[in-house]
């Protein structure tokens, strides 16, 4: 029996099984120049999308780091910096 890739095939993007989720050290260069902070709220969303069946890995890195953009443009628990007057006062 001869076996031979097809176009699709041989071109597919690489689906993702058994992969252990991503981590504050271990996670997509795509999130490499992110903020840390929406860093790892992409990371959390693509491990929610991992659990969730996502099979592609581009979809799902792009999905990811695309939450977490409108969680932050929404008002995400950013931390905030104190303002230069409240250092002034001293309070």
């Amino acid at each position: 029996m001869n076996k031979t890739n097809t176009t699709a095939q041989k071109y597919s993007r690489p689906i993702i099984k058994n992969v252990s989720p991503w981590s504050i050290t271990d996670y997509p260069d795509t999130m490499k120049y992110l903020h840390p902070v929406l860093r790892g709220k992409a990371i959390e969303i693509g491990n929610a999308l991992h659990n969730d069946n996502y099979t592609d890995e581009k979809i799902l890195i792009d999905t990811a780091i695309e939450k977490a953009r409108e969680w932050f443009v929404n008002g995400g628990d950013m931390p905030r910096r104190r303002s230069s007057q409240r250092r002034k006062k001293g309070i």
